[in-house]
């Protein structure tokens, strides 16, 4: 059979499963009794240059990135987090809108305090859902998605956390929001 597998040394979530100086090396050994290459992709294109650029620096990333230019992520502090999470659904329009946490228990709580809202979807890894406009989800759920727009809540998140915050901030093709909570 023949198969493409993908992967991006900087959304590895178990630093310890994975040597960075070697990177994809091990793929090409274990598929070594197949005609198997291995290339690399260096050019960042999902997200604006704008977000891509903020995110390499959660890492001390430098690489090339698609000259498609947006907002610059902002980075805020609020008094009630589902307050303005609640706005920034309600101004989303058409737009889809994640909220990334760190947990799937954070998710489930906020999704609760935004109960009654229509149309917000909660990711909490338990059952099947479909992606709406307006998604809640913790940030290991979110490899290989992506949204116009997200808001990534910081509550829990903490210097070791980088690899995770990083895969948070990239989910976002538009526009980013930081928001830490006084």
């Amino acid at each position: 059979a023949r198969f493409t597998i993908l992967g991006d040394n900087s959304q590895i979530l178990s630093p310890a499963l994975f040597d960075r100086s070697e990177g994809f090396q091990y793929m090409l050994e274990a598929f070594s009794h197949r005609r198997s290459g291995l290339k690399a992709l260096e050019k960042r294109y999902r997200s604006t240059w704008e977000i891509n650029t903020f995110a390499d620096r959660i890492l001390g990333l430098q690489g090339e990135k698609v000259e498609r230019h947006g907002p610059t992520p902002q980075v805020i502090t609020v008094w009630d987090t589902a307050d303005y999470v609640k706005q920034a659904f309600s101004q989303a329009d058409e737009q889809g809108c994640a909220v990334i946490v760190k947990t799937s228990r954070q998710a489930t709580a906020l999704h609760q305090q935004l109960r009654g809202i229509p149309g917000i979807t909660c990711i909490d890894g338990t059952a099947p859902v479909s992606l709406g406009k307006r998604v809640i989800l913790p940030a290991y759920l979110g490899k290989g998605l992506e949204f116009d727009q997200v808001i990534v809540l910081t509550q829990g998140f903490t210097s070791q956390d980088n690899n995770l915050f990083y895969v948070c901030c990239t989910r976002a093709l538009h526009q980013l929001t930081i928001v830490t909570e006084e």
